[in-house]
């Protein structure tokens, strides 16, 4: 039995519209998570990378006790060779992009082309799905620090939080320009 809290009738009864805008809200994601995950097929993947194991939607409710939303593409979550662009809606935190390069894809990348990235942050350590300790990760992308975590033994995740427009159309286009940038920028 929890010691210290009181049961809270008052919030249960007085909470509907709160929950009601929260599930409209987690609709709209889930819609635009969709629209954009059935932009990049399988078969669109496979021109730039060897092992693509396509799109995933999927939400929880307990990243440090908040819900969550994620949409996957690539999936490949190999350590050493794999490859993911992970955007995560995370309630009461924002929304943000991990593109994660497993040890050995990260020696490919092309550091003499790092200036897309250039309002990313830089992650470089083993726990590659601990979102609080990325988030504390607050070293910009350079091609000095870029360098330096491409040596590391760890994985590299590059991450930012992007402000969606409340538009749903126009949030989608923006993830769909982001992710198409981003596997342009990586052409096998």
């Amino acid at each position: 039995m929890v010691t210290g809290q009181e049961l809270d009738p008052d919030f249960w009864k007085k909470s509907k519209e709160f929950f009601l805008h929260f599930q409209d809200q987690v609709d709209l994601i889930q819609a635009l998570f969709t629209t954009v995950a059935n932009a990049f097929p399988q078969d669109r993947l496979s021109l730039h990378f060897n092992s693509p194991k396509g799109c995933r939607i999927s939400k929880g409710s307990q990243l440090a006790r908040l819900p969550y939303q994620v949409l996957d593409i690539v999936r490949d979550f190999d350590q050493e060779k794999g490859f993911n662009i992970r955007f995560l809606n995370w309630w009461g935190y924002g929304f943000f992009i991990f593109i994660t390069y497993g040890v050995q894809t990260k020696n490919s990348f092309p550091v003499n082309r790092i200036s897309y990235f250039q309002n990313f942050k830089l992650y470089s350590r083993e726990s590659a799905f601990d979102y609080m300790d990325i988030m504390q990760s607050q070293m910009a992308v350079s091609a000095e620090n870029l360098v330096a975590a491409i040596n590391t033994s760890s994985q590299l995740i590059l991450w930012k939080e992007i402000a969606l427009p409340k538009d749903p159309k126009k949030a989608s286009e923006l993830i769909m320009k982001l992710t198409e940038d981003i596997l342009s920028y990586h052409n096998r």
